[in-house]
């Protein structure tokens, strides 16, 4: 299938959207002991899962490619439609009510959806999404998807797979902000955000993250951030480079987490 290319702000696809009351219950109900802070090893799947939909999706599809600073849609655009991430890493911003600047609100990764509130007719983007990394994205129109997913059950089965993994990912990252510590939260950030970079793979983990979007995530500032980032290297438990942040262990920095988060009992 020939590669479609798009403008830069071409603007089709996803955001996580604000956790539902929902959904922040379940966050305050496993978060015991730091259950549940971490994307470990879901990666793979997702992918392999997203792998397959585009496979069902076959012509009804086309390829988009995007490079690092590229945007794939942006808050306010209409929402035609839906797209898949096959490689690469994404950062997603969103306006708080009230708000004029915009909101670090998640990463996102291989086997994601982006834009699923295109489904709905006449909706419009809740967020922006910015490329971290080369990304390589499979986009789908609301008709065509309609069409596949009406006539192909296997479609239909692995288009809510990705969906229960997209609110999996929402979970985990509205349970890293409900700790009053800015390092823990900072920490749990790493670790989801590990998750998103490793796609599945084991091993030590570079993140393509700068310090001030770590502190956008974690609702600091980037002063309070660099301070824990350089804790949590004096630990062992990441290593800082230009640009980059190492995780040599998922493991270490979990276990680190769970030690470190109030048991809801207490």
């Amino acid at each position: 299938m020939d590669s479609l290319e798009l403008s830069g702000l071409d603007r089709s696809f996803q955001r996580p959207r604000t956790p539902s009351v929902t959904v922040l219950t379940l966050c305050y109900l496993c978060q015991k002991n730091g259950d549940g802070v971490s994307a470990l090893h879901s990666g793979r799947l997702a992918s392999g899962t997203a792998a397959e939909l585009a496979r069902e999706l076959g012509d009804h599809a086309f390829a988009r490619q995007l490079g690092a600073g590229d945007f794939a849609h942006l808050e306010g655009d209409p929402a035609s439609t839906i797209s898949i991430v096959r490689h690469g890493q994404l950062v997603v911003e969103a306006c708080p009510v009230g708000a004029w600047c915009p909101a670090t609100v998640g990463v996102v990764g291989a086997g994601s959806l982006l834009g699923e509130e295109a489904l709905a007719v006449g909706a419009s983007r809740n967020s922006t999404v910015r490329a971290l990394t080369p990304v390589s994205l499979m986009v789908a129109f609301r008709e065509e998807l309609t069409e596949v997913m009406l006539a192909r059950p296997q479609a239909r089965r692995l288009f809510f797979a990705l969906q229960a993994e997209l609110y999996r990912l929402r979970l985990s990252e509205a349970l890293a902000n409900t700790a009053a510590r800015v390092d823990l939260r900072i920490a749990r950030w790493i670790l989801h955000c590990a998750g998103v970079f490793a796609n599945g793979a084991e091993g030590p983990v570079r993140l393509h993250l700068r310090q001030e979007l770590i502190a956008g995530l974690a609702g600091t500032r980037r002063p309070t951030a660099n301070r824990s980032l350089h804790d949590f290297q004096s630990a062992g438990l990441i290593e800082l480079r230009r640009g980059v942040i190492v995780v040599p262990c998922r493991d270490e920095l979990h276990e680190w987490i769970v030690a470190n988060t109030p048991d809801r009992r207490d």
